[in-house]
Parts: structure tokens; C-alpha cells; sequence
């Protein structure tokens, strides 16, 4: 059982994570492989895995095989020996790929049940982003005279220019986010559960009219590797959108960052092969308006529909091309700020 592939995402930009056991043999050996997003983009935001000797850690971008190599050992240092385990300690990257990201492990001789955990974001790639990296000379995008178009009209290379656009932050999207919320919850729970069952960690969260839920943290006791003890979450009617086994996350001190939208409800449970005890599981959520903006951003998903009245707000603040764009917007509609 692993996390749903990034094909599900819904309402863009989420960010999943994924944590599985794998068992690395005396060749390379495939972690994960992300494909078949296009026409989104994803971006590996972080990578952790156990600090075994000798063991390589390796990342293929597209066409760019090997664009990291990293030293297991090298990346689980920690100065102050604070950590309880190098699964507390990610890395954090930012690897852009527009067709497949794969992550792999080798290390002589192999080894079994080997733990690791990354995240990433999927998102829609807008005219902002296309420009920032062709002005980088790069040439992973191919701007289109429907991106020429909208260059022109929101004069955006002048704004590069002036330093008034630049790459945007997952933290300028959390701050956001906190900024509009209505209420900022955390459930922490102790988990008993017997072998070959599962449980629900807490209630049903349900969103309400009007409003939109965010999944933003999760924190768990970090399980033993082979004992089968899945952390599962359900997003409105997508069954496992998260599924993470526990013993390759970090421990309880630590949190993962996620970041999950959902229109009607989050579900989470704790699913275990062996029975487990006093098993502590803690969740984080965001309660926030559902907004014209969102639902321009996220038209076609279910559930999402426009008024006429919204469509008409929409239309007054020119949100379908200033989100096309990718172009920050101030709360008074104006081109400035985060959204």
C-alpha cells in the first residue's frame, strides 16, 4: 500500500508524501517512480532515508539520470546527535520534472526493508513559471503564442526586471493560507489497534457549506520496519490519497509537512498487520473560506462549480488570465502578494 499516484491530485498545488519500504538489492533499485502528470509539473521538495553504509541515494529528472547522488550517511549527519533517527532529518531540495521523477537506492551487497520518505508538490505550470526558466536559458518549457499573449499583457518581463516577480515559496503558500483560515486544528490521539484491523484516528472532519479543509501536518510514533503499520488518509471520495508506512517517517517530535485540499471531508486511520500499542498519531488541519479564486483555479474538479455571480466576480478581477498567468494577487484584486 502506497500513497495514490500524482495522477489524483485534484485541486493543484497539493503536496503528497510518500513513505515505503523497499527492499534494496546488490543492483539499483527503484524507490518510486513519478510519471504520466503531464500536463502538470511536480517538484520533489524533500528526501530522507536510513544512513546505511555505503548506500547511495539517486534521483532521474526527465532526461537527467543521476541529477543527484547523494550519500545516505552524508545526508543523516546531524552535528548536535539530537536526532533519534536519520528518518527525522530531511533534506530539503527543489527538483523540477515535467515527464518523470524517480528516486532509487544502491549500496553493495544490498539490503532489506530499507526506509525513506520524500515529498513533492504537484501543481499546474503557468506563464510565470515557463518565463522564469527560459530567462534562465533553460529549455525544459516551449512558450506557446497563447503565453506570448499574456507576457504582453501583464508586461511580464519588466515585472522580472523589477524584482517584482520571482520564484514562488511553499512558505508564501502556508502564510496565505493561515492568513484566510477560519480555524487551525490538531488532533493528536494514542492508537491501541490489533493485528489485521484498523481504526479510525478521530471523527470525520468535514468542510461545511462554503468552506474548504487543507491537511497540513502529520506526526506519528515511528513503527517498526515489517510490522505493517499504515497511516491512511481519505480525501472526500479518494480512498488512501495518503498511505504511508509508519516506520519510515520520522518520530512523533517531528512533523511531515503535507498539503491536501478537500471540498467535503478528511478521514484518517491507523491500519496495523501486528497489533500495536499506545501508538501516538497527531494531524494538523486548516479551516478556510472556499473562494471565486479557488474555484477559478480548480475549475473542472468535482464539486466545483461556478455562479453567475461568481463567474461575474471572476470576470471583474480578470482571474482566469491572471491565473493562467501565475500572477501573485493581493487581497483587493490588485497583482501583488501570494496565492
Amino acid at each position: 500500500m502506497s500513497s495514490r499516484n500524482v495522477q489524483d491530485v485534484r485541486y493543484p498545488p497539493e503536496v503528497l508524501c510518500y513513505a515505503d519500504l523497499t527492499t534494496v538489492g546488490a543492483a539499483e533499485t527503484q524507490i518510486k517512480k513519478h510519471s504520466l502528470f503531464t500536463p502538470r509539473l511536480i517538484r520533489l521538495l524533500s528526501l530522507s532515508g536510513q544512513d546505511i553504509t555505503n548506500l547511495s541515494l539517486r534521483v532521474d529528472a526527465d532526461t537527467r539520470s543521476d541529477f543527484l547522488n547523494l550519500a545516505a550517511e552524508a545526508l543523516a549527519a546531524d552535528s548536535l546527535g539530537s536526532l533519534e533517527s536519520s528518518l527525522d532529518l530531511a533534506t530539503r531540495v527543489d527538483i523540477l520534472a515535467l515527464r518523470s521523477l524517480t528516486l532509487k537506492a544502491a549500496v553493495s551487497g544490498g539490503t532489506p526493508n530499507y526506509q525513506s520518505w520524500h515529498t513533492l508538490m504537484v501543481e499546474n505550470p503557468s506563464v510565470a513559471s515557463k518565463l522564469l526558466y527560459t530567462r534562465r536559458k533553460s529549455d525544459l518549457f516551449t512558450l506557446k503564442t497563447e503565453d506570448f499573449e499574456l507576457i504582453d499583457k501583464y508586461n511580464m518581463n519588466a515585472q522580472f526586471d523589477a524584482g517584482m516577480l520571482h520564484k514562488q515559496t511553499l512558505a508564501s503558500l502556508y502564510s496565505k493560507l493561515y492568513g484566510e483560515a477560519i480555524d487551525v486544528v490538531v488532533i493528536s490521539k494514542k492508537q491501541t489497534v490489533t493485528g489485521g484491523t484498523e481504526v479510525q484516528v478521530g471523527s470525520d472532519i468535514v468542510a461545511g457549506p462554503g468552506k474548504k479543509l487543507v491537511l497540513v501536518e502529520i506526526g506519528v510514533t515511528q513503527g517498526t520496519a515489517g510490522n505493517g503499520t499504515i497511516l491512511r488518509v481519505d480525501r472526500d471520495d479518494q480512498e488512501d490519497m495518503l498511505a504511508l508506512e509508519t516506520s519510515c517517517l520520522p518520530n512523533i517530535n517531528y512533523s511531515v509537512p503535507v498539503y491536501l485540499p478537500a471540498l467535503d471531508s478528511f478521514k484518517v486511520y491507523l491500519a496495523t498487520t501486528n497489533t500495536v500499542n499506545n501508538f501516538l498519531v497527531r494531524y494538523k488541519y486548516v479551516v478556510a473560506p472556499l473562494t471565486v479564486l479557488d474555484k477559478v483555479k480548480w475549475e473542472g474538479a468535482p464539486g466545483i462549480r461556478l455562479t453567475d455571480e461568481e463567474d461575474a466576480i471572476a470576470s471583474a478581477f480578470d482571474l482566469p488570465g491572471i491565473i493562467k498567468a501565475g500572477l501573485p494577487i493581493s487581497p483587493s484584486g490588485g497583482l501583488n502578494g501570494n496565492y
